[in-house]
């Protein structure tokens, strides 16, 4: 890993807002995680909570050199998420923010040594520390804060206007936790998180050490699925790496280069990085409204080898905005270049149909020679229209237990009318299952099981047992030619009057009418039918009506696979990555049907 930090850094790989911290910032949390170390004799779990890019991959560096545990957390969770997280986690090292107001009171904990940093401020009577150092100038404080002014801190001191903070190295949300002297007794102390902008400087006096490897690393990402609890896929920087050379032989690529407009604590976002870094390729990071919201010369997918001995930092500029430094690119000087990359972009259906209402963006986007389209299933017309553009999509089926994709369809095949998610990447195999355990056969469906390289150990806590294979809800089949195609879910599937409704074929069938902006079918239970067909949707116009969209999807579908009860909404409850929260969905249902009920 050493190595190829060293390639990474020294050639510029990151292009992100204040990569060029990137380096100081590994660093930094390196002394985080020694400091514990040396406190408590055991590596640190700790939480990844990071909002911006470049303090989150270093943290997350910093922690697999390291071998800790570490758990990649969703900043924007909300106060029951981050009780299950804590239940389940217990952390001994918090990076980044967990909520305004966040006060977790079943299973909370106590900042130790927490303080209040401002610029240019004052620190009175919020500085804890258990020896006295004396810091001469520029001298890093906590890895975070560099003193400008000579001063002598003594044990519980006070600082009062004393040292100018350089906003270049700083590590404004971070928190340690105490949690040592109660584990044994299974008791943890209290935990209030007030204020965003608590800090928790720990004084360090020496350079990074390296660090034995006591533990094993695991890395888990959280997983959700459709709703219901969080849980942690619990993989490792082998099977993140398996999943990237797989990638690297299918797609028959030295260097990976990505776009990325996806949250890297999302395993779509944190295998781009995983693939740029562990093949030396360049990775820009841009937060996906500002690209929805830019300009022509704001923004363009450049691979900067080819530069010779310009700086890449005459195409990929900085601009100072407030508190930030911001990536100004310049169009004139790298649009030559566009038609001779190979940069892969990834994006969620919701943010490919959003990209495609743009005419300058769509002109964007049909320069990168793969968009790899995922993290939900996507529907007919959106299909068509990527293709009537020409974009080289992808699409992509995997997850987070598979340490993203295990089967893709090449752009090629896309752009040739081909449709499905492409054959099985070179590290996995999947074979169809039929009710009673059997192996099918060609075009036969049944629910997918996996095997890879790429594959999770299990979820968090392990119980001592790997998984060899992955048995998913998910129906498919593959065909002549060994091309996945996925049906949907098995627990998704609709059983009314003793036949068998698949909601995607239903969606599908709404959603060529163009007369919805969104649509999800689902069942709900009934006495007579066993379940009725229900769609739930997002109407182009308010003109339009639920009789409308029947009398265009009666010559599609069979009668019983006509819904049979209609919602109309302003929007349906999807996350970051356009997958629809299924609860929320039912509860907007049955909500409806028993207004109706009260009504009548």
């Amino acid at each position: 890993m050493e190595e190829k930090l060293r390639y990474f850094v020294n050639n510029d790989c990151l292009i992100c807002e204040d990569s060029h911290l990137f380096s100081q910032l590994i660093n930094t949390f390196d002394l985080d995680i020694i400091h514990f170390k040396q406190a408590h004799s055991f590596l640190p779990k700790i939480i990844l909570n990071e909002r911006e890019p470049v303090r989150f991959l270093a943290g997350f560096l910093a922690a697999c050199k390291a071998n800790c545990q570490v758990f990649l957390c969703n900043p924007d969770w909300g106060k029951q998420e981050w009780q299950q997280v804590f239940d389940l986690i217990k952390p001994d090292i918090i990076w980044g923010v967990v909520g305004a107001s966040c006060s977790l009171e079943n299973n909370s904990y106590s900042l130790e040594k927490s303080c209040s940093l401002e610029k240019s401020c004052s620190l009175e009577k919020s500085c804890s520390l258990d020896n006295s150092y004396s810091l001469e100038k520029s001298y890093s404080l906590d890895n975070s804060y560099s003193l400008e002014k000579a001063c002598s801190l003594e044990k519980a001191c006070s600082l009062e206007k004393s040292c100018s903070l350089e906003k270049s190295c700083s590590l404004e949300k971070s928190y340690y936790l105490d949690n040592s002297t109660n584990k044994k007794a299974g008791k943890m102390p209290a935990l209030q998180i007030d204020n965003p902008n608590t800090n928790s400087p720990l004084p360090i006096t020496h350079s990074p050490l390296p660090i034995p490897n006591f533990q094993f690393s695991h890395i888990m990402i959280p997983t959700g699925g459709s709703g219901g609890k969080i849980k942690f896929a619990v993989h490792t920087w082998d099977t993140l790496t398996a999943s990237v050379k797989g990638f690297q032989k299918y797609f028959q690529v030295d260097k990976i280069n990505a776009f990325c407009v996806l949250p890297l604590y999302h395993v779509s976002g944190l295998m781009q990085f995983m693939r740029c870094f562990i093949t030396g390729g360049k990775l820009v990071i841009l937060a996906f409204k500002t690209l929805e919201n830019s300009k022509k010369f704001d923004i363009t997918p450049l691979l900067l080898e080819d530069y010779g001995n310009k700086n890449p930092r005459d195409t990929f500029n900085t601009e100072e905005r407030g508190k930030k430094r911001l990536i100004i690119v310049d169009w004139d000087r790298s649009n030559h270049l566009i038609n001779n990359l190979n940069f892969f972009i990834s994006l969620v259906p919701t943010q490919l149909q959003r990209l495609l209402q743009k005419s300058d963006l769509i002109q964007w986007l049909s320069k990168f020679k793969t968009v790899l389209l995922g993290g939900a299933p996507a529907w007919n017309e959106l299909l068509e229209k990527a293709r009537f553009h020409h974009i080289r999509l992808a699409p992509t089926y995997g997850m987070t237990e598979t340490a993203s994709q295990i089967a893709t369809l090449k752009p090629d095949d896309f752009l040739k009318g081909k449709v499905g998610c492409g054959k099985v990447l070179p590290h996995a195999k999947v074979k169809i299952v039929g009710e009673k355990g059997e192996f099918l056969k060609t075009n036969q469906v049944g629910k997918i099981n996996i095997q890879a390289e790429s594959l999770t150990l299990g979820y968090y806590p392990l119980n001592g047992e790997i998984q060899s294979y992955l048995q998913i809800d998910d129906l498919g089949f593959l065909d002549e030619k060994e091309y996945l195609n996925i049906v949907g879910r098995n627990s998704d599937k609709i059983i009314t009057g003793g036949e068998k409704v698949y909601p995607a074929e239903v969606e599908a069938a709404i959603r060529a009418t163009g007369m919805v902006a969104d649509v999800c079918v689902i069942g709900l239970f009934d006495t007579h039918w066993g379940q009725v067909v229900t769609a739930i949707y997002v109407p182009n116009n308010s003109t339009i009506l639920n009789v409308h969209i029947k009398a265009l999807i009666q010559e599609k579908l069979t009668n019983y696979k006509i819904p049979k009860f209609w919602i109309s909404v302003d929007s349906l409850p999807r996350n970051s990555q356009g997958k629809i929260n299924r609860q929320k969905l039912y509860e907007i249902a049955v909500f409806t049907e028993l207004s109706m009920q009260t009504k009548i």
